[in-house]
């Protein structure tokens, strides 16, 4: 009776061990989980953001050669442009 007792609670034993193993793979897996959604959403914010500032640009452009096509009709042939480094002649 004993033995089968000590066999039972190794038994039971076994299978809670077995249940605590499942139960931390299974806080891993949803940790990892978790980790790649933010991972995930971190990469959209920086795309859109590349994309926001892929559009400024372009919009910045457009602008400056509309300014340019204005000053070249307006007779001009070299203009002065402001940059980092003060104000340089800019032929059209």
């Amino acid at each position: 009776a004993e033995a089968a007792e000590a066999a039972r609670r190794a038994e039971e034993a076994r299978k809670q061990a077995e249940a605590a193993e499942a139960a931390r793979r299974a806080e891993e897996a949803r940790q990892q989980a978790a980790a790649a959604e933010a991972a995930r959403k971190v990469e959209e914010e920086r795309q859109w953001a590349a994309a926001a500032e892929a559009a400024r640009k372009a919009e910045e452009a457009r602008k400056q050669a509309e300014a340019a096509e204005a000053a070249r009709k307006a007779g001009f042939t070299r203009v002065m442009v402001l940059t980092g480094h003060g104000f340089e002649p800019c032929e059209l």
